[in-house]
């Protein structure tokens, strides 16, 4: 069980390498403030399919619930909308 917005975190980077296929970068490597979409690349395919990871990871629902493209921007902006669906203690 997700304890705190570190581990949130922990999990939204994990899902951006496994589910995204990103070659040569370790979750580990990815900045809080990384540019999903100009950095990375994100796109809308893209976004979607990291939706469903976090879905499938947080059991939450964010596809279909008026899901903000804004939320996509980076991981902190991605770990604050999961969060808002989750009580996580704000450590």
């Amino acid at each position: 069980m997700i304890q705190t917005v570190q581990e949130v975190k922990a999990v939204i980077k994990k899902l951006i390498v496994e589910r995204l296929f990103i070659d040569g970068m370790e979750a580990g490597e990815i900045a809080d403030n990384l540019s999903l979409k100009g950095e990375l690349g994100l796109d809308s395919v893209d976004a979607l399919e990291l939706a469903v990871g976090l879905e499938q990871a947080f059991k939450i629902k964010i596809v279909g619930s008026g899901m903000d493209q804004t939320a996509f921007e980076t991981v902190q902006s991605l770990s604050e909308f999961v969060i808002e669906r989750l009580e996580v203690d704000p450590e």
